[in-house]
């Protein structure tokens, strides 16, 4: 059966002729690149010029693409800053709540193998840029911090209290500081970036900041 559809013209053309492929819209594969290309113009514009300073018309030219184009993928900054978190946090966040301990590791052992290459890998990646971001301008643009804190730091808190809990059970912390106050853990991470954003030329690593701090939590490794 031959299937007609009409033109741009109003004029009835079969579903398989060049007239009517003119009018099928882009593929889902090219239209996922297209919104990649405007999240990535995104964030290097952020980085590179805050958010408050940064337009759309400007992300629509770096990313090559037309201002409307950019409105179909996001319907405001904010949701752009939204589709940027997505693209550069939320896979290591959902990575990173999804990890369980071994049967036989300890809290203290599991916490290192996980938080420790990632806090070294993302000391120089767009992450800690997007943390230093949402630092300096968080105040001024209070959507930021409120987006960072309810996709990082919330899912991550509420990890860090189930493992909290998990240690207390198997006698490996004395008192409730952690499900208290998830978030300390994530200190050393806060402390190195703030250090680095004010002494640049003399780097904090996160990585060995947090090594040092389940030390004190836990008790070092034994030798």
């Amino acid at each position: 059966m031959v299937i007609f559809e009409s033109n741009e013209e109003g004029r009835l053309v079969e579903a398989d002729t060049p007239g009517a492929r003119r009018r099928r819209g882009p593929s889902t594969h090219k239209t996922a690149q297209t919104r990649a290309a405007v999240a990535r113009a995104a964030l290097e514009l952020f980085l590179e010029r805050g958010y408050r300073a940064t337009r759309i018309d400007d992300v629509a030219q770096r990313a090559g693409v037309a201002k409307g184009t950019v409105y179909l993928h996001f319907a405001d900054k904010q949701a752009l800053f939204t589709g940027v978190i997505s693209s550069v946090l939320e896979q290591r966040v959902d990575a990173l709540t999804a990890a369980r301990p071994n049967a036989d590791e300890s809290l203290r052992d599991f916490l290192s193998r996980v938080f420790t290459p990632l806090l070294a890998a993302v000391e120089d990646s767009p992450w800690s840029g997007l943390i230093r971001l949402v630092m300096t301008e968080g105040r001024q643009a209070p959507e930021l911090a409120d987006i960072y804190r309810q996709r990082v730091l919330e899912p991550v808190a509420g990890q860090i209290r189930h493992w909290a809990r998990l240690a207390a059970e198997r006698g490996e912390l004395s008192g409730d500081p952690l499900q208290r106050s998830p978030l300390l853990l994530l200190s050393p991470a806060i402390l190195a970036t703030m250090w680095n954003r004010l002494y640049p030329d003399e780097p904090m690593s996160a990585a060995t900041t947090f090594e040092g701090f389940l030390d004190l939590a836990f008790g070092p490794r034994p030798r």
